[in-house]
């Protein structure tokens, strides 16, 4: 079983995300809403690189087999239930004030140099994180991103030590 994303599935999972949001800008003026260019350049360059790990995550993940899966992919699920938490309380809730964007963008950077993802992709991931910075620091302001940022990096961490205790040295 190969532990590190592949490139195909990477470029499919950004392919659909990117027809996803092509029917979604179409949609939208159909029912009535506008959509502006600002919420589009904020958040479609972290989705096409959190679609493209999801979908990687899933086929391998179906590669393995359900019964198997726990044991070779369970550090990164784990942090990604964490995240989803964080995302919750983010956007549902709306009880803490730390950046999902930054959060995610961190995670998914240190995911990809941690699973070996192509050079391609990690670049991306990491322009990814540089953009959502930069927005925060300078255009959005507050301080859920500077939470988003610690919150992000601890994932990170955390993702890093779990993995090296997955068993003969697997990578989600």
């Amino acid at each position: 079983m190969k532990t590190t994303p592949s490139p195909r599935v990477l470029l499919a999972g950004i392919v659909l995300v990117t027809v996803a949001w092509a029917c979604l800008l179409l949609i939208a003026p159909l029912r009535g809403r506008d959509v502006l260019a600002f919420s589009v350049w904020y958040n479609l360059p972290i989705t096409l690189v959190f679609g493209a790990l999801a979908l990687d995550l899933a086929v391998r993940v179906i590669g393995v087999g359900l019964r198997h899966a726990l044991g070779v992919f369970g550090p990164v699920v784990a942090v990604w239930l964490i995240g989803a938490g964080l995302l919750f309380l983010r956007l549902i809730a709306k009880s803490i004030d730390v950046s999902g964007h930054m959060t995610w963008a961190i995670l998914m950077g240190v995911q990809c140099l941690a699973h070996g993802a192509p050079r391609w992709f990690t670049v991306l991931a990491w322009c990814v994180v540089l953009q959502v910075l930069l927005l925060k620091l300078c255009v959005l302001g507050g301080h859920s991103g500077a939470w988003g940022l610690l919150a992000g990096g601890t994932l990170g961490v955390t993702l890093l030590a779990l993995e090296r205790g997955t068993p003969q040295g697997h990578r989600a």
